[in-house]
C-alpha cells in the first residue's frame, strides 16, 4: 500500500550524500536516484509557493536530504509569482479570457512577434536530462523550423511577456552554470512562444474549448518542472524533466469528450503508466508535471486546479512508494 506523498519541510538544511549505487559511471558532480530494485521511493509534491520561493531549498535541502536512502520522484506545481495576480496559474488563465477579446477595428498588429508555426503548439520533448558526462551540463530540445508572423492581442501578448520574464527572472536568479542558464532560457522562450501560437489560433476560431483550456493551463508546470529539474542539475543532482501530457493513451473503453464522472479503473490505469513511465528515469531523479494530458470531461472540470496533488497521489501508488 502506498504511503502518503511526502511534502518536505524546506526550513533546514541537510547535506548531500551520494546515493548508495555501487559500480556506477556517475561523475562526481552528479548525484543519483539509486538502482537497487530494493530502494523504496519517495515522492515530494511542491507547491506553486516552494517552487517560486524556495526553488534552491528544495535542491539544497528536500531533494539532496533524502538521496542517500530513497529513490526520489518530484512533483511541482506551477510556480506562484511575487503576489497572487502574478502566478503562473492566474496568468495563463487571464492571456486565456484576453485572447478571446474581440480586436478594435482600427488596432495595429504588433511588429516583432514570430514563433515556430509546424504542429502548432506540439507539446515539449518529454524529458529535460543533462548527459552524465561530461560534468559540464547541456541539453538539446526540439526542432527548428521557419518562423511564421504571429499578431495576438496586445493584452494577451503582454500577459504572456509578464509569464516569459518571470520565468526568465527566476533562471537567471537560480541557475549559475551558463551553458545549462542559456539551455533552459530557450526553452522557456520556446514555450513562450508555443503559447503565443495557441492563443492565436483560439482567437482566429474565437474559441478555447475545455481540453483546450487543460493544455493551456499545463504550459505553467512544464515550465516550473523545467526550472526545479535546471536547478537540481546545477546543484549537483542528475534531474531529468518529464512531460506527462501525452502518457495516456486512448483507450477504446473511454471516451475523452464525455463528461462523465471517471471510475476507479481509470485512476488505476493512470496509477500504473506513471509508475512504469517513472520507473524508466532510473537512476535520474524525475520532475515531473502534473498535467497528464487529456482526460474525459477535461481536467479542470473532473479534477478542479488540484489535479497536481492527485497525479502525486497516484504516481506514490504507481512506485509503490
Amino acid at each position: 500500500m502506498a504511503t502518503p506523498v511526502s511534502t518536505p519541510s524546506l526550513g533546514s538544511q541537510r547535506s548531500l550524500s551520494p546515493p548508495a549505487t555501487p559500480g556506477t559511471s556517475t561523475p562526481p558532480s552528479l548525484y543519483q536516484n539509486s538502482t537497487d530494485p530494493d530502494t523504496p521511493w519517495v515522492v515530494q509534491k511542491f507547491g506553486g509557493t516552494s517552487v517560486g520561493k524556495f526553488a534552491i531549498k528544495i535542491a539544497e535541502d528536500a531533494v539532496s536530504g533524502y538521496l542517500a536512502g530513497n529513490k526520489v520522484a518530484v512533483v511541482c506545481s506551477a510556480r506562484s509569482g511575487s503576489t497572487k495576480a502574478l502566478g503562473t496559474t492566474n496568468l495563463l488563465l487571464k492571456a486565456a479570457t484576453e485572447a478571446l477579446t474581440p480586436r478594435e477595428s482600427n488596432s495595429t498588429p504588433v511588429p516583432g512577434i514570430s514563433t515556430p508555426w509546424s504542429a502548432a503548439w506540439a507539446p515539449t520533448p518529454p524529458s529535460f536530462s543533462p548527459p552524465l558526462t561530461p560534468p559540464r551540463r547541456s541539453v538539446s530540445f526540439g526542432r527548428s523550423s521557419a518562423p511564421f508572423s504571429m499578431t495576438p492581442v496586445q493584452s494577451c501578448n503582454n500577459t504572456v511577456d509578464l509569464i516569459r520574464s518571470e520565468h526568465l527572472t527566476a533562471a537567471r536568479t537560480h541557475i549559475r552554470d551558463q551553458v545549462l542558464l542559456k539551455q533552459l532560457e530557450a526553452e522557456i522562450e520556446k514555450d513562450c512562444e508555443g503559447l503565443r501560437t495557441f492563443l492565436f489560433a483560439a482567437q482566429v476560431i474565437d474559441e478555447i474549448s475545455p481540453r483546450s483550456k487543460d493544455s493551456i493551463i499545463g504550459t505553467g508546470e512544464r515550465m516550473a518542472c523545467k526550472l526545479i529539474a535546471a536547478v537540481l542539475s546545477d546543484r549537483g543532482i542528475d534531474a531529468e524533466f518529464v512531460s506527462l501530457e501525452n502518457v495516456i493513451p486512448q483507450w477504446d473503453d473511454i471516451d475523452v469528450a464525455s463528461d462523465h464522472s471517471l471510475g476507479q479503473d481509470f485512476y488505476d490505469r493512470v496509477a500504473t503508466i506513471v509508475g512504469e513511465r517513472i520507473r524508466q528515469c532510473t537512476p535520474r531523479v524525475p520532475v515531473v508535471t502534473g498535467f497528464f494530458g487529456p482526460v474525459p470531461g477535461s481536467l479542470l472540470r473532473q479534477v478542479g486546479r488540484g489535479y497536481t496533488d492527485l497525479l502525486a497521489a497516484l504516481l506514490a501508488v504507481g512506485l509503490e512508494a
